[in-house]
């Protein structure tokens, strides 16, 4: 019962306070509203709101002010108490505006101090992101090596809730050669759109029109070798000669009795020193060949093809520690079997060359595959160490090495269409109109981070760029090509994804959903973040430096209304003789600092809004003289506003107490012989 007592008693003061801080704000507008309508300018604006107010809203208005005065009967009105604590400040305006001046001034510095860590805030964010940068995240591979950002990442990520774009990005290195000079540079290849949404500063030119992002390559075609999405059937060779390829170190890889995933699984292989000798067949679909483009159509049986591998490789069985153990035969030897692998799970080194009319690994025995001086291969198909174990390997001699180089081409013709930075310009000693239209020469060192199928970094084959556009950035030389140019060289996964959400209050979510898939998210959230954290304690402190000057106003005010206590102690007697209970006494001394504290807290307002302005203009006034824009270094968030205007009534309040509290224990007898 006490407790709820006490919230009874605690929920009545609330609602006094509330009220008595509403009705004052609404006495002090009327107060403006009439000082405003007598000045020269303003009256005919005033006639016409006077016209309109009464008409519509005075009946209105009326009543919630007899609502929020909530008097009884034999009560004095509050907002009468509030219109005879004015006019007893109007009887001393030169104490009231001193006293009032030293709140303005107080609250004025925290005002000022506080706009200004607010609109330097502001001003460092501005030029450190956009508003559109809110809404984006860019996605990076994790610490998981088996997790890849490619066509299928992209599609799990776009069906997050929230997310209305994702664009992928590759970043290379471009060779680039131009009057005979050569040098390697940042590459991005984007499409249009990421440019659009990164709203680049194009200084001369445009930026080149393509936004495609998917593409179905086929392998590209690595050192002459050519494949493309055809026609083929079930169990074909995908071409005569064989090919020496190493399996992915990430994992082990399942070996089937057939070329399809409905087949026997023999077991388990894994990864080799020197690799495997097979051949490529066309069996069936495996999951993201669409994506890898490992594909043909069989018209026959009416399905997609994928490749396949046929090689005879060492079996394992995984234990209960899912650990690989040799599978071993009657004998305990290690047991190596024929069997069928997805190609997708292989990295094809090379192709075996044909000399002298037959192709070098059909060999059955080492004696046919004989080192030769005279070859460019040497190699062993099958032999038998000294415990029995078969082994499958192939070297290449250093001359072969390099007349075997990897080069990449392009499976179609690229966009061929480049946008540089305006650093790069200072390479080639050319302004940004004379470089629009040339061609530069460029060719892509590609890793085997962005195409599985590689087992060292590889170049592309060398093509002629037009240079359409130069972007304003001097800091470092890179330029930009289209998305699909390297995915026609045939590249499968991306470097970066940049995901754009459909509203920033979803991206945390967007960003932890992400997260949970096993990818890295990074955001120019965290940096506003960082600039937050840092600003709000430069703003604490600034608060608290402005403190010093409200705490000297809140003492003057005090002051003043102790001294008007003391002058007005017969007129306190009067009042009570004539009926005057000791809360409306209370009422009207507190009316008295709750009026100075509110005008002093709007003054206030005023005052750190003017220097605010002042300052920004004479900080301005230099910056234009050095090329510089207008700049705004102050700022007053409206709920700020808010706080100044509760904070300063509440201390008006609270340095109203004890006088207010003296006031109602004066006697009335004694207060009239008070001399």
């Amino acid at each position: 019962m006490k407790l709820v007592r006490l919230i009874k008693i605690v929920s009545h003061q609330f609602w006094l306070y509330l009220s008595f801080f509403l009705l004052l704000l609404i006495f002090l507008l009327e107060k403006a509203i009439s000082f405003l309508a007598h000045r020269p300018g303003f009256n005919r604006l005033f006639s016409r709101l006077r016209f309109w107010w009464q008409r519509h809203l005075e009946t209105k208005f009326v009543g919630l002010v007899d609502r929020l005065d909530g008097h009884q009967e034999n009560e004095v009105r509050r907002s009468y108490l509030i219109q005879l604590a004015y006019k007893n400040m109007s009887l001393k305006k030169a104490r009231s505006l001193i006293t009032v001046g030293g709140m303005a001034m107080g609250i004025g510095a925290i005002v000022f101090l506080v706009s200004l860590g607010y609109g330097i805030e502001r001003l460092v964010i501005a030029r450190v992101v956009r508003l559109e940068e809110l809404k984006m995240a860019d996605v990076s591979p994790g610490e998981s090596t088996s997790l890849r950002l490619n066509d299928e990442a992209i599609k799990r990520i776009s069906q997050i809730e929230g997310v209305a774009k994702v664009i992928p990005v590759v970043s290379v290195v471009g060779r680039v050669k131009f009057n005979n000079a050569v040098g390697d540079v940042l590459t991005y290849a984007v499409p249009r759109e990421y440019l659009d949404l990164s709203q680049v500063k194009l200084v001369q030119g445009q930026i080149f029109e393509s936004n495609q992002i998917g593409w179905q390559p086929g392998m590209g075609r690595v050192a002459g070798a050519e494949a493309k999405l055809i026609e083929a059937h079930y169990g074909q060779k995908v071409q005569p000669r064989p090919v020496r390829f190493n399996l992915n170190p990430e994992k082990a890889v399942l070996v089937w009795a057939r070329p399809s995933r409905q087949a026997k699984i023999l077991g388990y292989t894994h990864r080799l020193e020197g690799g495997f000798l097979g051949w490529q067949y066309w069996g069936s679909r495996y999951y993201s060949l669409d994506q890898t483009g490992y594909a043909a159509y069989d018209p026959e049986r009416k399905v997609i093809l994928g490749r396949w591998l046929k090689a005879k490789v060492p079996l394992f069985e995984k234990n209960a520690q899912e650990e690989l153990v040799p599978q071993l035969d009657d004998w305990g030897r290690p047991v190596w079997q024929w069997g069928w692998l997805m190609e997708r799970e292989a990295q094809i080194l090379a192709v075996e060359p044909e000399v002298g009319g037959r192709i070098l690994g059909e060999a059955t025995s080492s004696a046919e595959a004989s080192p030769s001086a005279e070859l460019a291969w040497e190699t062993v198909v099958v032999s038998t160490d000294s415990a029995g174990i078969e082994w499958v390997a192939l070297r290449a001699s250093d001359s072969a090495q390099k007349k075997q180089e990897l080069v990449l081409k392009f499976e179609q013709k690229p966009e061929a269409k480049t946008v540089i930075s305006s650093a790069m310009l200072r390479m080639f000693g050319l302004k940004p109109q004379e470089i629009i239209g040339q061609k530069l020469t460029i060719s892509f060192i590609i890793v085997k981070s962005l195409m599985p199928e590689i087992e060292t970094k590889v170049l592309s084959e060398e093509v002629d760029y037009q240079v359409v556009g130069v972007i304003e950035d001097e800091t470092a030389p890179y330029l930009y090509v289209p998305l699909v140019d390297l995915r026609k060289v045939g590249i499968t996964n991306f470097s970066q994804l940049r995901v754009v959400v459909e509203d920033q209050e979803r991206l945390a979510a967007v960003r932890k959903e992400i997260e949970t898939l096993g990818f890295r998210t990074s955001s120019t959230v965290d940096t506003v973040a960082q600039i937050d954290r840092l600003f709000k304690n430069v703003r604490l402190l600034l608060g608290i430096l402005g403190m010093v000057a409200l705490a000297v106003a809140v003492l003057g005010m005090f002051n003043t209304l102790t001294v008007s206590l003391l002058e007005r102690t017969r007129e306190i007697g009067g009042m009570k003789a004539m009926g005057m209970v000791s809360a409306e006494i209370r009422d009207l001394f507190l009316a008295e600092a709750m009026i100075m504290g509110l005008s002093g807290g709007v003054g206030g307002l005023i005052l750190g809004f003017l220097g605010g302005k002042i300052l920004s203009m004479a900080v301005s006034l230099l910056a234009l003289t050095r090329g510089q824009g207008f700049l705004n270094l102050s700022y007053i968030p409206p709920f700020f506003i808010v706080f100044i205007l509760i904070a300063s009534f509440i201390v008006g309040l609270l340095t109203g107490l004890y006088p207010a509290r003296r006031a109602t224990k004066i006697s009335a007898l004694n207060a009239l012989r008070y001399e």
